[in-house]
Parts: structure tokens; sequence; C-alpha cells
């Protein structure tokens, strides 16, 4: 009994527990401190984010994940150091393994920095519609690494934010109404005001095209063959743009035909002389 005794000293446990209570009790007030600034912040930075477009799944990531998990490493770091504990040489080994995973995944967090600069710049939101590099559809979804649109042909491409944020990107939603731009050429011998006048009258016929501004017909160069005309309508928004785009070059085509107006092919005269 006395061997037991001796081996498990109550008295200097209890001294020992003695004297690190008040080190418990502020380790148990720092986490409790942190605890309730997250409680008590979670909403109003919900609030914040939500009003500043980001989706919903995203913002409860951003909060419930990352920003719970920066507090409890403050909240740990801040309760060791009331220990006793000096946890610098953990946190610098930590951060040269951050470092090494950060090289390993480089592209993955260049992603999710574009992605963090998307949510900030708001190039685009969800339902837009948008050209990047030769990808054209509209946005479905935007997440922390990637941004995902549908296309016309209904497939769905996931795209990285890296590329996004390094290419040009083209936003057709932005400013609501666009113009549609189609070009076209005549032959020389026919007369730019009677085209004009065949093409506006066909062009305003078409479904959704905006009278208001009207269609207009501008000449935009004299080409080596023929006439490069421009043929300008507008439509009330981006949904629209593709479908009538389609549509008023097939007009262009049947109108020019159907008033006998030449659509030239290219074509090189070559004279051929005698030499003596």
């Amino acid at each position: 009994m006395d061997i037991l005794k001796n081996s498990f000293n109550v008295d200097g446990l209890i001294s020992a527990l003695t004297v690190s209570l008040p080190s418990l009790f502020s380790v148990f007030f720092v986490l409790l401190i942190f605890w309730g600034i997250y409680r008590f912040t979670k909403r109003p930075l919900m609030y914040v984010l939500r009003w500043r477009g980001i989706q919903q799944a995203n913002a409860e990531l951003i909060v419930n994940t990352g920003y719970r998990v920066f507090l409890f490493i403050i909240a740990v770091v801040i309760g060791a150091g009331q220990l006793g504990i000096n946890l610098t040489a953990t946190v610098a080994g930590l951060g040269i393994i951050g470092i090494a995973i950060g090289f390993a995944a480089q592209d993955t967090v260049a992603n999710i920095i574009s992605g963090i600069l998307i949510y900030v710049d708001k190039p685009f939101k969800i339902g837009h519609w948008i050209t990047v590099g030769a990808m054209y559809g509209r946005v479905q979804k935007i997440t922390m690494r990637t941004t995902r649109i549908r296309t016309l042909d209904n497939t769905f491409v996931v795209i990285p934010n890296q590329k996004i944020a390094n290419e040009v990107l083209v936003n057709h939603s932005s400013h609501g109404e666009l113009r549609i731009v189609v070009p076209f050429s005549v032959a020389y011998k026919e007369s730019i005001p009677e085209v004009r006048e065949v093409l506006i009258k066909a062009l305003s016929a078409i479904k959704g095209v905006k009278q208001d501004p009207p269609p207009t017909v501008a000449v935009a160069e004299l080409g080596n063959s023929s006439i490069n005309m421009l043929a300008r309508v507008w439509v009330d928004s981006a949904d629209k743009e593709r479908a009538t785009m389609f549509l008023v070059v097939e007009t262009i085509k049947q109108a020019l035909q159907d008033a006998d107006i030449e659509i030239p092919f290219p074509q090189m005269d070559v004279v051929v002389k005698k030499v003596r």
C-alpha cells in the first residue's frame, strides 16, 4: 500500500492541479470568448457575403469552415500560451508544410484566389451570357475553384477560375439590350441606297429585332472585289442574341437574292499580255 501511495502521489497531483487551475480556467475562458465571437459574427458575415453576391452554398463554406477554423486556430494558440506552451516552432513547422502543400497544389490555390477576385470584382453573375476564349454560354454556377456554364448545345462546361482571370472575358448580359453586327458584301455594280432600303425593310420584319433604335446598314470598306457592308440590329437581351444573329444572316441572303442584288465571290482578274 505504501508503494502504491508513493508511486501515485495524491498530494502532488492535487498541488499540481491547484497550481494549473487558473491557467486551465484561462484556456476555457479564451475558448469561450472565441466561440462567442463566432456565434455573434456568423450571421452578419453571412449577410455581408450574400450582399456581395456570393452564392449561399459558397458563403456557408467560407463561414462554417474557413472562418471557424481560423478562429479556432487563434484560440488554440492563445490558450497554449496561457498554459506556458510555446507554439512558435510548431507554427513555423506548419508554415513550412503549408508552403510545400502550396507548391504541390499551386493550380488549385491559383483557382481559389481567382475565384475570390471574381466574387470581389463581379465581372458576371449567374444567368449572364459570357464568352471566355472560344467558349460561349450561360453562367450556371460560380464556386471557389470553377465557373460552370451551359452552352447553346446544352453541354455543361467547367472552366477553372484562373483561366477566366487570365482570358479576355466578354459579358453579353451586363447592360441589357445589345447590338448584333453581321458583315456581308455586294458587287460594285449595285446601288448602296437600294441595298440599304431592301435590307432595312427585311431586317425590321424579323421577330425580336428592336425598332428603337432601328436596324441600320452601313458601308464598312471598299474591298478588292466587293463593297463590304455591315447590317446592325438591336435586341432586348443576350438571350435572343445568337438566335437573332442566325435569322439576320439568313434574311440578308434571302432579301438580296429576291431583289436580284449580286453577292460576289472573291475573284481576281488575270490579264495576259503577249510579249514580243
